[in-house]
């Protein structure tokens, strides 16, 4: 722990022990303390014994339940959440028909290796809102697993080695994902290796432009040794700040991947069923997609995830053999369930299109009100995935400020390193998102946290 670690940890230290002693003002009752020290013991629980790693930089904050896109504290603190656990929550926390749903499957059948109605009926649904060439769907628990199997099978069609990535992309943490990951998040020998990783641009003046980063591609495929087998990208960059490349970046790239033979992996986990506006950027923005990544909202928070291939790629391959793309738990009828209700709600009450024209609105506010805070340089994003960029290093450990500042407006906000995530649920209102904008705002604009 650097100097400036230390001092950040006590300053957020003596923040909690106040806030603690004064949340509810001078009348707060014995039950109250009481409450918010259990929270703060749960926390301190947490940092010892789990490997999870978040409660030390998301403050003294232990949750009960939610209603939509709010979510509450034992002590009945209100927080609108923004986050939605990365996106996850994508209608909303405790909707009746999606509890509903699961509830009736969990009493029904949970796992099961044999065919069930319930996943045949969510296949054909979800096929039928993809390109149709994608015509085969194998099923996970996480995004890692589905980005790992579609590395394999690029490999194993094209009989080539090389693996393009994106500077601050994110396609998970494990030996297989994380060289693909920017950072990497760990740095052993990983069983994914030959990745050759390149600008993502996204039209700032410090960064690169989409002519250099094809010709960069062009330039490795040409001097590899080994043949590139794929390109893997997110359409709009989740975990490096919900980041859109340049106009007419994606449909280029997909030129050039064809051109060179490789496969194109375009990673939906984050963008995918409607939050952008579309069910799935690829197709919207003419990225030709031969395989797609799915998860995060795809289960509402229920661990499925999903990679979208067509017949013929995968059954020129031996990961046509049955089991070969097996996962312990995917597939299974209670996963199944949570994935056919979260899309009935996301289709049935038109939640993309809501998100894409709630999402303008808010993009075209939020780029309004935070245009006078010195620290804000630019607001971007498309639907209901919103970033803001700040004026800050992005490994400045002053963000873990910047996270009890929005705390104390009542908001839940993704810090990623300069970048503020907004991923709400697509079912916040637009009063929602006007509070959450004045509250961002007070929370950026304060004076503790940017200049300590």
């Amino acid at each position: 722990m650097t100097r400036e670690d230390f001092a950040i940890e006590r300053h957020l230290r003596g923040q909690t022990t106040t806030s603690a002693r004064s949340s509810s003002g001078a009348s707060c009752s014995r039950a109250a303390l009481t409450m918010t020290s259990k929270a703060a013991s749960l926390v301190d629980l947490e940092r010892v014994h789990s490997g999870h790693g978040l409660a030390a930089h998301h403050g003294d904050v232990v949750l009960e339940y939610g209603d939509g896109a709010v979510v509450v504290t034992a002590d009945e603190d209100r927080y609108i959440d923004l986050f939605a656990g990365a996106g996850r929550c994508i209608i909303g926390h405790g909707p009746g028909r999606f509890s509903e749903a699961v509830a009736a499957q969990a009493n029904r059948l949970v796992v099961s290796r044999h065919t069930t109605a319930v996943a045949v009926g969510y296949v054909e649904r979800l096929l039928s809102l993809v390109p149709s060439e994608l015509d085969h769907v194998t099923f996970f628990s996480t995004g890692s697993e589905a980005v790992d199997a579609a590395v394999r099978l690029a490999r194993a069609f094209t009989a080539r080695e090389d693996v393009v990535v994106f500077e601050r992309a994110f396609h998970g943490r494990t030996a297989g994902t994380s060289p693909l990951t920017h950072p990497v998040p760990w740095t052993r020998p990983h069983a994914c290796t030959n990745v050759h990783r390149v600008g993502y641009p996204v039209g700032d003046k410090e960064g690169t432009t989409a002519e250099n980063v094809l010709l960069e591609i062009r330039r490795h495929h040409e001097e590899s040794g080994l043949g590139l087998a794929a390109i893997v990208i997110e359409p709009i960059q989740g975990t490096g700040g919900n980041r859109p490349p340049v106009p007419g970046f994606l449909a280029t790239l997909s030129d050039l991947c064809t051109e060179l033979g490789a496969l194109m992996i375009a990673d939906e986990i984050v963008t995918g069923f409607g939050r952008t506006g579309a069910m799935f950027v690829s197709p919207d923005e003419g990225l030709r997609a031969d395989i797609i990544t799915i998860g995060k909202g795809m289960g509402n928070g229920f661990p499925i995830s999903g990679m979208l291939a067509s017949s013929n790629t995968v059954g020129a391959t031996s990961f046509s053999m049955p089991g070969a793309l097996s996962s312990t738990f995917g597939g299974n009828p209670l996963a199944m369930a949570a994935a056919a209700a979260t899309l009935d709600v996301i289709v049935g009450d038109g939640l993309a299109e809501a998100a894409l024209t709630n999402g303008s609105a808010w993009l075209s506010e939020l780029s309004l009100v935070l245009s006078d805070i010195p620290v804000v340089t630019s607001v971007h994003g498309r639907g209901l995935m919103i970033g803001v960029k700040l004026r800050i290093p992005p490994d400045s450990p002053r963000t873990r400020l910047l996270d009890r500042a929005l705390l104390d407006q009542n908001l839940l906000v993704g810090v990623s390193g300069d970048m503020l995530r907004i991923n709400p649920p697509l079912t916040i209102t637009p009063e929602q998102a006007s509070r959450a904008t004045a509250a961002l705002a007070a929370a950026l604009a304060s004076p503790g946290w940017a200049e300590s």
